[in-house]
């Protein structure tokens, strides 16, 4: 994609009514006033805190700098970002096009637009969702279609890139991401986390779009795992699957958004399963 593409629809009523939001951006609808820090690249608007929007705006330029070198775009014209950051989530949610998903971001006719909470050193996965929908939508300027694991995996790794005119350093996330595994580094407790997929389920996965017969095949047989998180957008099924010194016990699916299938406590937790998966090996067999 050589330009940005006015968008249509749903997208230009949000840009309408985000505009209109940033153009009087002296408070926001409930009368907050915003943060406003802008550079050559980026703008940050926040009803947080000045700290707050400092301590995104950098990170941001970082990952931004990251981003654009990683993908060879930084000659490109991708436009320039402005992001709006909101305490709340409510507050968001008028301005989300998909109100299951934590943060939004796309091209429009006035550049770059993405919107999102505001991580916390107590959910910093706030940062991470938006690190995710940046780096999608850098991947459809450059024409590049892939599956929802693949932008989410790349955000990371972007992530921990430094780029610098001295050079590009490799490794540490950012301090408010790093939060996120204090409670497994406290408690001293080892685990383990792969992607996987498994090569004989994808003729039935294509043929009945069900995923859930392989989750529960491996929560009936494989009792040591910790957590299951499935891709059913990916079309070869693809699954994180971790383990732990004390197990969760817990399985996910991005189906198309983030549900829990069971967890301790549940209903369908206990018991034998095989009925969710007797059609798949009666296929196998066959």
């Amino acid at each position: 994609m050589s330009s940005l593409q006015q968008p249509s629809g749903w997208a230009l009523a949000f840009t309408l009514a985000a505009a209109a939001l940033l153009s009087g951006c002296a408070s926001t609808p409930a009368g907050r006033d915003w943060q406003v820090i802008e550079g050559s690249a980026i703008t940050v608007y926040t009803d947080g805190s000045a700290e707050a929007a400092t301590e995104l705006y950098r990170e941001l330029e970082r990952f931004r700098a990251a981003a654009m070198w990683f993908t060879n775009l930084e000659k490109a014209n991708v436009g320039k970002l402005r992001v709006m950051a909101f305490k709340s989530g409510t507050d968001a949610i008028p301005y989300l096009v998909d109100k299951e998903v934590g943060g939004w971001a796309s091209m429009t006719v006035d550049g770059n637009l993405a919107v999102a909470k505001l991580a916390s050193k107590t959910n910093p996965a706030d940062r991470q969702s938006l690190k995710r929908d940046l780096v999608k939508m850098w991947m459809d300027y450059a024409g590049v279609r892939a599956p929802v694991w693949y932008g989410a995996g790349l955000a990371e790794l972007v992530s921990a890139f430094n780029v610098q005119e001295s050079g590009v350093t490799i490794g540490g996330l950012p301090p408010i991401e790093l939060a996120q595994y204090a409670e497994l580094i406290a408690d001293e407790k080892k685990g383990a986390m792969a992607c996987i997929v498994v090569m004989p389920y994808l003729p039935y996965f294509d043929a009945t779009s069900d995923w859930e017969g392989l989750a529960w095949w491996i929560h009936d047989h494989v009792p040591g795992y910790s957590e299951l998180e499935f891709f059913t957008k990916s079309k070869i099924l693809a699954f994180n699957v971790g383990w732990h010194e004390e197990p969760r016990k817990t399985i996910h699916a991005w189906a198309p958004h983030r549900k829990c299938l069971t967890k301790p406590g549940m209903e369908n937790h206990l018991g034998n399963h095989a009925n969710a998966y007797q059609a798949w090996l009666a296929a196998s067999e066959a």
